[in-house]
């Protein structure tokens, strides 16, 4: 045998009489790289991006709650899910298009009695919180498919991403303040 040609293992057993293992280090390396990475990764919700926390399940449920109101046409529950201080300006500067928790009902039932075959999904892409988790901004994107009747005969197609702001309360849970 050669001895220019012996790897560093030989040539340490040569030296000191046993070679180095190289599981002896590399095993315990990748236990505590796991660890360390499962420690610092959140768990996300199945099928989504967003941290899985109760926050995050309480914010999502009253989103899901708010997506079945909009789909049955059902202003009061809708209403429920809406804080005292709730103002929406529809996403424009036109003041006639505001809602606000005084106008809120009359608004909706006149819009909703416009509308017939209404399908709404709602898809939550992400949910951001303030450092004292008591408001959340949630970003989602959404598709309605409806008819107006009056208006027109065929389906009409709308669909956006949109801004839903939330907040906090002990006593009421979480609550809509705008973003409808």
């Amino acid at each position: 045998m050669r001895t220019d040609i012996l790897t560093a293992a030989q040539r340490a057993y040569c030296r000191f009489g046993t070679a180095p293992k190289p599981r002896s280090v590399f095993v315990p390396l990748c236990v505590a790289m796991a660890l360390l990475a499962s420690g610092c990764a959140f768990r996300k919700i199945p099928g989504t991006e967003i941290e899985d926390s109760p926050a995050s399940r309480a914010v999502l449920a009253v989103v899901g709650r708010y997506r079945e109101g909009v789909e049955k046409n059902d202003v009061p529950m809708i209403v429920s899910l809406l804080d005292s201080s709730f103002y929406d300006d529809g996403g424009s500067v036109d003041p006639d298009d505001d809602l606000d928790i005084r106008n809120v009902v009359d608004t909706l039932a006149k819009r909703f009695s416009q509308i017939r075959d209404l399908r709404f999904s709602l898809t939550v892409r992400r949910i951001e919180f303030d450092e004292k988790h008591t408001r959340a901004t949630v970003t989602y994107t959404y598709q309605i498919v409806f008819r107006m009747p009056k208006f027109a005969s065929r389906m009409q197609t709308e669909s956006d991403i949109k801004q839903m702001r939330l907040k906090y309360s002990e006593k009421l849970g979480w609550r809509i303040v705008s973003g409808i």
